[in-house]
């Protein structure tokens, strides 16, 4: 608990000095989305930005929830061009991926497998709309707005899949005047991007817009050596309609659609640096390529429809928000990441989902401000089939796995005493989930054995909370502590179809936060910092026995640490970013944890041990990023240069700690001219991981060799764009 008693004391501290430093009090936010009042812009202080992590429109330094918010400007010119690119602004953040799919981690908390229906720890939400599929949390940015993370349980406003915390993802509005954003861009490994975007009014009191979003790799990061083809290219397509009606004047409806297709090489997995296979066989490519009998394909085909209804009751509002959402992707690898044939995989999964949730809100002025909602989900994910290959024999997984879930919760805030503030929430979940699956297993020889199908039905109901408690000690200090839980549902792993059918059980987050949030120096400095502990109980971990997934439950850990998020505008002109993330994690009594020992002979052994002490999976020790945005005024024309450096001190892919990911570095820069004085016509030029580094997305352990996927290497490229 030092952090907390650190917090605290740096809380005083500051509310000393800003009641010194302020000289004139803050300006009121004047937009509902996105940065920020005109007053901050000109005169160089830094913009208020209003984000909705209590669902509704507020101010980000008002909110006693710890959130790194970044606007679509911040985005562009750090070269944040998807969900897998936050870890450099958002401290606390790592995200990787699995197979293709999203598995990120907020402070230690995420997922180790999401697919075949068991959704992720930190869930993704776009204009308001749940993304359960992991799949399809791995998206590009087309037509954003802002991107908030909430860092922490949400299990009260957003619901049973928010332990780690959310994402959450908003575009653009349509506008009532027609205007547009086109770009075009082209890199290295001959990869061509082009962006649109359109607006404007379509009859009285209705309005839309289009955007497009497409890039094409034609070269690949590395070489199959094995198969002497290109690995790590691909294409992306993505286009998003949001339809806005002005109903009457107290009712809007907002309709959005959308579509995304992803192929590529990849994933590309090879041998770890170091490692021997079960062959004695090393690595012998460069860093970026693979040695694999198989080459890997990823393909991925997303959309859906939302309704989002408002409704103003003179004052009190009803929100509606209506989706469904269908995905599929099939992935195709090789399990062993060698050459011999040992083991591959081809994958197809099919899902889709409905949802309905309902918000009723008081106004945000007055002393007490409530909320009142209702949510149901129903999600369907299937095998449709999962291959998986060996000498002896194939064998095909067919499953399905269903969910069924409702809550209703409810949240208040009063303010009991002038400027200090309660909040207290609370939802019910009730959840069912049915698994169904068979096997059918032919060996080379043509024989063809159907195992005894399995069926079973797991249901949960849970009680989450939220209670928490500020004070404002001037206008621009805002401290809080909090107390929260949350939790993940369980559910079944999608590759056992055998007898016995055993689930695994929900996870549960309680979490213990103190924070400050601080505009200081007339609002040219902000500090916004948490501190926090987590009691982590029934981990949902995965292991890969005889090249099956198996999801398992550990007993319990620990997790304290401190977040911190500094934005400083020295001048006009000059903007300064800084993150830092320290985390200590710790396994409790966890006993029947997978466990692999490498084998002298090549391969390794896989046991099981007690990972009481072991630091969790995917969770550094501190992470840091450096960020500065600066103008230069050349006239009638402006040059935007940007940079953003990123240290992760290194992690464990597995609970068992013997394969690690050491501390790496990643740099990103651009430049960017300005044509005209309205800053309609620009020209970019950009670099990403500029160091080259060569770092982990994924990494495993399997009886055969261990494993590893490795992020794209140095990218860089020039952009033109035109607004009007």
């Amino acid at each position: 608990m030092k952090l907390l008693s650190l917090l605290c004391c740096s809380a005083s501290l500051i509310s000393f000095n800003a009641a010194h430093a302020q000289s004139v009090p803050a300006p009121s936010a004047t937009a509902e989305t996105g940065a920020g009042d005109v007053h901050a812009a000109e005169s160089g202080q830094i913009e208020d930005i209003i984000v909705t992590a209590q669902r509704r429109s507020e101010n980000l330094q008002s909110v006693p929830v710890s959130v790194t918010a970044v606007t679509a400007s911040a985005l562009a010119a750090k070269g944040i061009t998807s969900t897998g690119d936050l870890n450099a602004v958002v401290p606390g953040l790592n995200f990787t991926t699995l197979l293709g799919t999203a598995t990120p981690r907020i402070r230690g908390v995420g997922s180790a497998t999401s697919v075949g229906g068991n959704e992720n720890s930190v869930a993704t939400y776009v204009d308001g709309v749940y993304i359960a599929q992991a799949s399809a949390s791995v998206m590009s940015f087309n037509n954003i707005e802002q991107i908030s993370v909430l860092k922490g349980p949400q299990g009260t406003l957003f619901g049973r899949n928010a332990t780690g915390g959310l994402i959450q993802i908003v575009t653009k509005d349509p506008s009532d005047r027609f205007a547009g954003d086109l770009s075009a861009g082209y890199g290295n490994y001959a990869t061509f991007t082009g962006n649109a975007y359109l607006t404007g009014p379509i009859a009285e009191g209705v309005a839309a817009d289009i955007s497009l979003y497409y890039t094409n790799q034609a070269h690949g990061f590395g070489t199959n050596l094995a198969t002497g083809n290109e690995v790590g290219n691909g294409q992306d397509l993505a286009i998003r309609s949001k339809w806005k009606w002005q109903l009457g004047p107290d009712t809007t409806a907002r309709i959005t659609g959308d579509y995304e297709r992803t192929r590529g090489k990849y994933p590309a997995f090879r041998l770890k640096d170091g490692s021997v296979a079960i062959d004695g066989r090393t690595f012998p490519g460069g860093k970026f390529d693979a040695n694999t009998d198989v080459d890997p394909h990823f393909r991925n085909y997303q959309g859906g429809v939302s309704l989002d209804l408002k409704h103003d009751f003179g004052g009190v509002t009803l929100d509606s928000i209506t989706a469904y959402r269908k995905v599929k992707f099939d992935v195709r690898f090789d399990v062993d990441s060698l050459p011999n044939f040992f083991s591959a995989s081809t994958k197809i999964e099919r899902d889709h989902q409905f949802s309905q949730e309902i918000h009723l809100l008081s106004p945000n002025s007055g002393s007490f401000k409530w909320m009142l909602g209702a949510y149901y989900f129903k999600g369907f994910a299937s095998y449709d089939p999962q291959s998986i290959e060996s000498p002896t024999q194939t064998r095909l997984v067919f499953s399905e796995q269903r969910a069924e879930s409702f809550a209703v919760f409810a949240q208040s805030t009063w303010e009991f005493l002038e400027n200090s503030s309660v909040t207290g929430g609370l939802r019910y979940t009730w959840e069912d989930k049915t698994f169904h699956g068979f096997a059918t297993i032919t060996t080379t020889a043509g024989v063809v054995t159907n195992p005894p199908g399995v069926s079973g039905k797991q249901s949960a109901k849970k009680l989450t909370w939220r209670f928490a408690l500020d004070h404002k000690f001037s206008d621009t200090v805002l401290g809080y502590v909090s107390y929260n839980r949350g939790f993940k549902s369980g559910g079944f792993s999608p590759q056992q179809v055998v007898a016995p059918l055993v689930p695994f059980n929900p996870e549960i987050l309680d979490a213990v936060e103190a924070g400050i949030k601080s505009d200081l120096f007339d609002r040219h400095l902000r500090v916004n910092a948490a501190a926090f502990y987590y009691d982590y109980k029934q981990i949902q971990l995965v292991a890969v026995i005889n090249n099956l997934s198996t999801v398992y439950n550990a007993a319990s850990a620990k997790i304290k640490g401190l977040d911190l998020d500094v934005t400083a505008v020295p001048f006009h002109g000059l903007t300064l970013t800084a993150g830092l993330s320290v985390l200590d994690s710790k396994f409790g009594n966890s006993p029947g944890i997978s466990f692999g020992t490498p084998n002298p002979t090549g391969g390794n052994t896989l046991t099981t041990f007690n990972a009481r002490g072991n630091d969790l999976p995917l969770t550094p020790k501190w992470t840091i990023n450096l960020g500065a945005d600066y103008t230069i005024d050349l006239g009638e024309r402006s040059l935007v240069l940007s940079g953003n450096y990123y240290h992760n001190d290194g992690w464990y892919p597995e609970a068992d700690n013997r394969l690690a990911q050491r501390p790496y570095d990643v740099f990103n820069a651009s430049a960017t001219l300005f044509l005209d004085a309205e800053k309609n016509l620009s020209v970019k030029a950009w670099g990403k991981n500029l160091t080259n580094k060569a770092y982990a997305v994924q990494m495993f352990t399997l009886a055969q060799a261990d494993g590893i996927n490795i992020a794209p290497p140095r990218t860089f490229g020039a952009t033109v764009g035109v607004k009007f």
